[in-house]
């Protein structure tokens, strides 16, 4: 398993989507993975691949459904 942790964010000021995006695209991409799956503390998700980067939002309502925060093809978010 993989643990990157950035030294430049405390705990008081989070990364937001698109930057959380682009970090599991240059990953993905440095690292040569197939795939890559972050569960975020504040209950997002980010799943990237080879083609592209999906970050859903924090499940909320009855039915816990989540929505999705950015879609991106992994070349353009590099």
């Amino acid at each position: 398993m993989l643990v990157q942790r950035s030294p430049l964010k405390g705990a008081a000021r989070r990364s937001g989507p698109l930057e959380r995006v682009r970090v599991a695209a240059r990953t993905v991409r440095d690292y040569d993975l197939d795939s890559l799956n972050i569960a975020y503390p504040d209950g997002a998700q980010l799943a990237a691949d080879r083609t592209q980067v999906v970050l859903y939002a924090p499940r909320r309502g009855f039915l816990r459904r989540r929505d999705q925060l950015i879609r991106g093809a992994l070349g353009e978010l590099l």
